[in-house]
């Protein structure tokens, strides 16, 4: 018989009024009811906290701060973290959903299997609505050596994971969400993820439990550069794609770092290590690839611009 231990979420919110209601709407509609909400909202200037309070005043199972000023996303993620009691944690995102069945199956598989560290499932990403399969169909087998998971998780880079279901205490003891100086974004999910996994198995269902909501950034990576229509929003995005190659040699760095600082073997260390350098090369190989893809889009573009303006 599997135990109905507490499972507490976090949700870190800002200025999220757009998908927030219904994020909470479906996290506190989940099968598995004994939940704790933790919602933080990092001084939003928009309708937010309100939206959020009047929802905690419905559902005790929701706990809610307001942040007195606006303290960043990965200080919020961890306020939320350290907020948790319950045996397992998940983080959510304000404009994510999930499946109403995904934390009775990716409690289950943490419950039957004491080596699992996380548990994460299939996903969907969501573009204007419409459901995709990012990943290809991808399926794991549950019962496979350590360091394949690893080789795994290195193979697809899949951050969706950041998002599944934790053990809270193995969480907590590493220092949750990985902060480091890398310019733009000051964490990663990527190591995160490493980090647990050095703890401990993966547990996976290969059914689609999370639906992850994208902005573009995968669906049409290089739409910005054949329409030519720069704005803030998408010259940041631009600034974060070019960061890329220095995003991987820091992930590659504290990876490293923390393989070689664990309590393994030697031997398991080095096979990590390997898998980490396949992964480094692999990643920068693809961006070159999507660089000069970018640039092609950017020459349509141009002359897309030009037919158009001598000829209507």
């Amino acid at each position: 018989m599997i135990d109905n231990d507490l499972i507490s979420i976090g949700l870190p919110t800002f200025n999220g009024k757009k998908y927030v209601k219904q994020a909470v709407y479906y996290l506190l509609s989940q099968s598995y009811k004994n939940i704790e909400l933790i919602v933080s909202d990092d001084a939003s200037n928009d309708d937010t906290f309100d939206i959020c309070q009047k929802i905690a005043a419905k559902d005790k199972r929701v706990k809610l701060y307001l942040q007195k000023k606006n303290i960043g996303f990965t200080k919020n993620f961890n306020f939320v973290l350290n907020k948790a009691t319950g045996k397992y944690f998940m983080w959510a995102g304000e404009d994510d959903y999930r499946h109403p069945q995904c934390l009775a199956k990716l409690h289950y598989l943490l419950a039957k299997n004491q080596k699992a560290i996380l548990a994460v499932s299939k996903f969907n990403n969501v573009y204007k609505n419409k459901c995709y399969d990012y990943m290809k169909n991808q399926k794991i087998s549950n019962s496979m050596p350590h360091f394949f998971y690893f080789f795994h998780y290195v193979n697809t880079r899949n951050i969706s994971y950041f998002y599944g279901l934790y053990r809270t205490d193995i969480l907590k003891k590493i220092g949750g969400y990985h902060t480091d100086s890398r310019p733009f974004f000051k964490s990663s999910d990527y190591v995160t993820i490493f980090r647990v996994l050095l703890q401990g198995k993966l547990a996976y269902s290969n059914s689609v439990l999370f639906f992850k909501r994208d902005t573009g950034s995968f669906t049409n990576q290089f739409k910005i550069a054949r329409d030519l229509k720069i704005d803030r929003i998408m010259l940041k995005k631009i600034l974060r794609f070019l960061l890329f190659p220095v995003y991987y040699l820091y992930d590659f760095y504290f990876c490293v770092k923390y393989s070689l600082s664990s309590k393994h073997r030697l031997t398991f260390k080095l096979i990590v290590i390997s898998i980490l350098f396949f992964g480094f090369i692999k990643y920068n190989l693809q961006y070159f690839f999507k660089l000069v893809w970018g640039g092609v889009n950017l020459i349509f573009g141009f002359i897309k611009k030009i037919i158009k303006l001598f000829y209507g």
